[in-house]
């Protein structure tokens, strides 16, 4: 079952536009085939619609198409957004280039950049064209103890006028329908009124927008259910795809594939699905990432050869699978003076048992 609130099915009731995130991960997937199942089972009026922060280059290179055949499906319309100045890659690239190689410039749990310059900032600037919208969103307790941490219902302060930011949820809702009576008795008393400045800000309707998480206390298993599948079938699924990929049997991955209701980076290895080569995702998921999409692949580890820091704190993508780089990427790696410090600071624990300190040098460039 979904989460609720009497607030939330107030907001909803006076007829809340619903944006609902999807990134083709089985989370955003679930979201919306649930949450759209549901909003039309109550016979919902208000505007529906998905929304999904296109990563550009970053992203698997299936998932823009198994998007649109996942909305297409359920006849519910997709808005993409992107981010004005480049895709994640720009970003990346921007960064060091401010930078300018004295400090680590990749994303990380602490920095987190790239959710907020590439998601949700194109989304917030999106959902402002409302004035009263719910962004609808996968996260699910279980994830981490960090989201486990979060509220189902919260107001989305970026997008929500500044008077509303500071209340309590269960004020700011009151504060808010009270302010739109006015405001609409306003427009009323003064409809033929000559338009001043003062008069149009009285007049308009203040934005108020949410973050809603409807499978906050759903299971993984419950996730894959509203998917149309299970942890056992893509297990079997898996361990097929694997099992052709160790044969070099084409029609054995294709039927590892073949009626799977998910996003296919899933059957190729991943984990969880973000962008291909997520700072935050697992070896697993890292490695399927490099094998499926060998050329961003590259074009990362040219980032941690040119620069001498690598994708994750201790962990280079260029380790990952050494066989995709060129001999040219292989003997720069070599050379440069910050790989060399890591493999001396490496060598080290390894001789005395200890950690090694994590000291970057100071190096010109």
């Amino acid at each position: 079952m979904i989460w609720l609130s009497p607030l939330l099915l107030e907001v909803l009731a006076e007829g809340a536009d619903c944006a609902i995130g999807v990134s083709g991960g089985k989370d955003s997937q679930a979201t919306l085939i649930t949450v759209v199942a549901w909003l039309r089972a109550q016979g919902y009026t208000g505007k529906i619609f998905a929304i999904f922060a296109d990563l550009g280059r970053a992203e698997w290179l299936q998932t823009r198409s198994f998007i649109e055949a996942l909305c297409l499906s359920l006849q519910i319309e997709l808005v993409v957004v992107q981010r004005a100045q480049g895709d994640l890659l720009d970003l990346i690239e921007q960064r060091r280039e401010t930078l300018a190689d004295t400090a680590p410039f990749w994303p990380s749990s602490a920095a987190r950049y790239c959710t907020s310059g590439t998601k949700r900032g194109p989304i917030d600037q999106n959902l402002r064209r409302f004035r009263l919208v719910i962004s609808i969103e996968g996260i699910r307790a279980q994830e981490s103890d960090a989201r486990a941490e979060k509220e189902p219902l919260t107001v989305r302060a970026a997008i929500t006028g500044k008077r509303y930011r500071d209340i309590p949820l269960s004020h700011v809702w009151p504060l808010y329908q009270k302010e739109c009576r006015q405001a609409l008795e306003y427009q009323q008393l003064h409809l033929f009124d000559e338009k001043s400045s003062e008069n149009l800000a009285l007049a308009t309707l203040p934005r108020f927008a949410l973050t809603w998480y409807p499978l906050f206390n759903w299971s993984v298993e419950e996730v894959w259910q509203a998917c149309g599948t299970s942890l056992a079938e893509l297990k079997e699924r898996r361990q097929l795809y694997q099992e052709g990929t160790i044969r070099q049997d084409a029609a054995l991955r294709d039927q590892a594939l073949t009626g799977w209701p998910a996003h296919p980076a899933y059957i190729l290895g991943a984990r969880r699905l973000s962008c291909s080569l997520c700072v935050m995702a697992d070896n697993m998921t890292l490695l399927a990432g490099a094998i499926h999409q060998p050329d961003y692949y590259r074009t990362l580890c040219w980032l941690e050869i040119q620069s001498g820091y690598s994708f994750q704190s201790g962990k280079w993508l260029c380790d990952l699978v050494p066989t995709l780089l060129t001999d040219e990427m292989r003997s720069l790696l070599e050379q440069h003076p910050r790989r060399q410090h890591w493999l001396e600071a490496q060598a080290e624990r390894q001789k005395t048992g200890r950690k090694a300190r994590k000291v970057l040098p100071v190096l010109s460039r």
